[in-house]
């Protein structure tokens, strides 16, 4: 019987979290080369909103998300609403710089913004200020800890806390974003991290099962390190074919427009940032009538860089369906989950117990659902 050090010095997580490391590493030089990166970023945003929400077993795509509710429609989806509310929470806490931490308040605010509510905040109760406040000073005061394995540890108890009576699992996400933010861990720009949860859907359920138990900590982090590491890799990816259909479009302005390319390039930037525009918006952004704004897109649309996204005579608008591709492929094979699926919830409990209480017990591969195992053996993770 040894004593481990850490949480995540199992071999098969060092190299997990080594891979992810690098994969950050180059995402993020990626993401810093890449002239007008923020468009990039906000697509991103946008994609992991959709992805988060998909987790939660809600049928919607990108494009539903950019496209419905434009004009002449009595309502919006509820899958809709939910990838927009959580699209404004996650802008929302990438932009509030000097927020951070584990703050009852501070998730109460966030919780409210992910699920479109107003009105008057939900107040944490004791025990969940408690908890709360447990989990913050055992995370400060692990430094040598690597920042993936306390974001993973974070998430896990989020996960296992239920803030406020609600689904766990979109309120965790979110956070383990945002730490990753204020942690600075390579590659959090432009992360797209529950792409790669929907491709590892049935290990997801099985990890979440486990820690729900108060067990299986060790493969949980290695699943989120994994998981970070596909999201950085296939963000990059991403990220190529998105600068060079840009450099792309911008080419065919400039061959295509003669003296309006400037304006065209003009719009064109815009779209980068948000996808979807109308006439009204081009004349606007140009500052020109509305017939030449009307001339300007339709010449966009014959160059294939805008298509018309509503079918209507009149109100019409238009979105850069090439940019939206890139971010709404997904692998064959992925399904959306059963509504409602969330691991049952413990008793709140989040004590880091210190590395020498922690015994080691004989190691076996964590590497798999329960089929994998034989039956009524032995825990080969230790308890957190």
């Amino acid at each position: 019987m040894s004593s481990r050090t850490a949480l995540g010095d199992e071999p098969q997580n060092i190299d997990a979290l080594i891979r992810a490391d690098r994969a950050g590493q180059r995402f993020d030089a990626a993401v810093g080369c890449l002239p007008a990166s923020a468009g990039f970023e906000h697509m991103q945003l946008m994609r992991e909103a959709v992805a988060s929400v998909r987790l939660e077993g809600f049928e919607v795509t990108l494009s539903g998300v950019v496209g419905q509710g434009l004009a002449n429609e009595p309502t919006v989806p509820e899958g809709v609403s939910a990838a927009r509310s959580l699209q404004a929470a996650l802008a929302a806490a990438r932009s509030d710089s000097a927020q951070e931490g584990l703050d009852g308040a501070r998730l109460a605010r966030l919780h409210c913004a992910m699920r479109g509510l107003t009105g008057e905040l939900p107040s944490p109760d004791a025990a969940l200020q408690s908890a709360l406040g447990q989990l913050a000073r055992d995370l400060a005061g692990t430094g040598g800890r690597p920042h993936l394995v306390r974001v993973a540890v974070m998430q896990g108890r989020i996960l296992q806390l239920r803030p406020f009576g609600s689904a766990p699992g979109p309120l965790a996400r979110l956070l383990a974003l945002d730490a990753m933010r204020w942690m600075a861990v390579p590659g959090h720009r432009g992360l797209a991290l529950s792409v790669p949860v929907l491709r590892r859907l049935e290990e997801y359920r099985y990890r979440l099962a486990r820690i729900s138990k108060g067990s299986g900590w060790d493969g949980w982090v290695g699943f989120c390190a994994n998981c970070f590491a596909e999201a950085a890799a296939s963000g990059e990816q991403t990220l190529r074919r998105f600068s060079a259909l840009r450099e792309e479009q911008r080419t065919a302005i400039s061959a295509g427009l003669g003296h309006s390319a400037s304006r065209g390039l003009t719009v064109l930037d815009r779209l980068y940032e948000r996808p979807l525009t109308s006439v009204a918006d081009v004349r606007s952004l140009t500052g020109t009538s509305y017939v030449a704004a009307n001339l300007l897109v339709a010449r966009l649309v014959d160059l294939g860089i805008l298509e018309e996204a509503t079918g209507f005579k009149r109100n019409r608008h238009f979105r850069n369906g090439a940019c939206l591709a890139l971010f709404e492929k997904e692998p064959a094979g992925v399904k959306v989950p059963e509504r409602g699926l969330v691991p049952p919830q413990p008793s709140i409990s989040v004590s880091v117990p210190s590395a020498s209480a922690r015994q080691a017990l004989p190691r076996r591969a964590d590497a798999g659902p329960p089929a994998r195992r034989a039956p009524g053996g032995p825990l080969d993770d230790h308890l957190l």
